[in-house]
């Protein structure tokens, strides 16, 4: 009896070794739920936090290709501004052209006008010492106009204005 007691203190011992053991598998079992719980959690957030950052690349990726689109469209408008500001620069040189060579036109033509103006002048101032001094007879057939102011006449219906100058119109400046 003696040896059953032996062999059932032996299998008691085997038992409490086998349920604290059964204890430990059962507390790693539970730990091991709980970390997993938490490893779920923490996965299930990276997931989402996954999602929400591929949400803001894709929303900047569409950004950035609308401001490229943008970007190439005022590239685009500034190079036809461009062009069409080389063409008004080519078209206000010419009309700066026109209005340079006008100028010399109109000043060479008031020389001659001032020039036969004087002569005119001097031919009415000899008319009228001749006219004084009686020496000129008036029969009613001195129309001729004098050779400088036919000349005037002439350069005066000759003048034309350019195609610039005719077309512009200025207001009336008071100096």
């Amino acid at each position: 009896m003696e040896i059953l007691r032996v062999d059932v203190r032996y299998h008691r011992d085997q038992l409490r070794e086998c349920e604290k053991w059964l204890y430990k598998e059962t507390d790693l079992h539970r730990q091991a739920e709980s970390l997993c719980a938490v490893v779920s959690n923490e996965r299930n957030e990276a997931v989402e936090e996954a999602r929400a950052i591929r949400e803001e690349r894709d929303e900047v990726s569409r950004q950035a290709a609308l401001a490229a689109v943008s970007l190439q469209k005022s590239a685009d408008i500034i190079d036809l501004l461009k062009a069409q500001i080389g063409k008004y620069d080519k078209k206000i040189e010419g009309a700066r052209t026109t209005i340079r060579n006008d100028r010399l036109k109109i000043k060479r033509g008031l020389s001659d006008v001032t020039s036969c103006l004087k002569t005119f002048h001097q031919y009415l101032e000899s008319r009228q010492r001749d006219r004084e001094s009686g020496c000129l007879v008036d029969h009613g057939t001195d129309t001729a106009l004098p050779e400088g102011f036919q000349a005037l006449l002439d350069q005066v219906r000759s003048i034309q204005p350019t195609e610039t100058s005719a077309g512009s119109k200025r207001p009336a400046s008071s100096s």
